[in-house]
C-alpha cells in the first residue's frame, strides 16, 4: 500500500511540476502579446505619448469669413449680448478627427467641412449649439440637412473666441451647395459655395 502511496505521489508532483510553468509560461506570452499589440496599433497610444495626426490634404476649400450676429438672451428672454459667429472657411476632405480619432470617408462619399469661430463678448460663460445656425442643401434641392459630425454644445468662456468645426457627409458628385445662415425661427441667408 505505501508503494502505491509513492507511486502516486510521485506521479501527482511530475504532473504539477510540468502544469506550473507551462501556466507561468503562457501567462507571460499573453502579457507580451497585449503590450505589442497596444503599441503596433494604437492611435490613442500616440495621442497620449505626444504623436500627431495627420490628415489628407483638402480636395478643396473656399475662404468665406462671413461674420453674422445672433442674440444672447437670459431665461426671461431678454437680450443681454451678442454671439459672433465667424464662418471662416469650406473645405471637401476624405478624412477628418472626430473625438480625437481618424475618420474616412466610405467609398463615393466624402465630408463638407465648415471652419467656424464663435466669439462671446458677454462676462459669463455661455453653451452654443454651432450646428442649429448653418443648414446645407445639395443638387438644388429643398432638403435642408444639419450637420452630422459637431462638437455641440460648444462652451465658449467670458470674453473669449472659440473654433470649431461642422461636418456634412455628402455624396462625391453633389453639386450647387448651398449654405442657410441663420437663426432656427428667424430668416436665413443663403450663401453658395464655389469650392476649388
Amino acid at each position: 500500500m505505501d508503494g502505491v502511496r509513492k507511486s502516486f505521489t510521485s506521479r501527482k508532483f511530475s504532473k504539477n511540476s510540468l502544469l506550473i510553468p507551462a501556466v507561468i509560461v503562457g501567462v507571460i506570452l499573453l502579457l507580451l502579446g497585449f503590450f505589442a499589440l497596444r503599441k503596433s496599433s494604437g492611435l490613442s497610444d500616440s495621442l497620449s505619448s505626444g504623436g500627431k495626426i495627420t490628415l489628407q490634404k483638402a480636395k478643396a476649400t473656399q475662404e468665406i469669413n462671413k461674420e453674422v450676429r445672433f442674440p444672447l438672451k437670459d431665461s426671461s428672454g431678454k437680450e443681454v449680448s451678442k454671439i459672433r459667429y465667424l464662418i471662416e472657411s469650406a473645405e471637401i476632405r476624405d478624412e477628418l478627427i472626430v473625438k480625437g480619432k481618424k475618420a474616412r470617408a466610405v467609398d463615393g462619399r466624402t465630408f463638407l467641412v465648415i471652419k467656424l469661430k464663435i466669439i462671446n463678448t458677454y462676462k459669463a460663460s455661455i453653451q452654443v449649439s454651432a450646428r442649429d445656425y448653418i443648414r446645407l442643401t445639395v443638387n438644388g434641392g429643398k432638403d435642408k440637412f444639419a450637420a452630422d459630425i459637431h462638437s455641440d454644445p460648444v462652451e465658449i468662456q467670458p470674453d473669449s473666441t472659440k473654433q470649431s468645426r461642422l461636418a456634412f457627409p455628402i455624396n462625391e458628385d453633389d453639386k450647387n451647395l448651398t449654405l442657410f445662415i441663420g437663426e432656427l425661427n428667424g430668416s436665413k441667408e443663403e450663401f453658395k459655395l464655389k469650392l476649388q
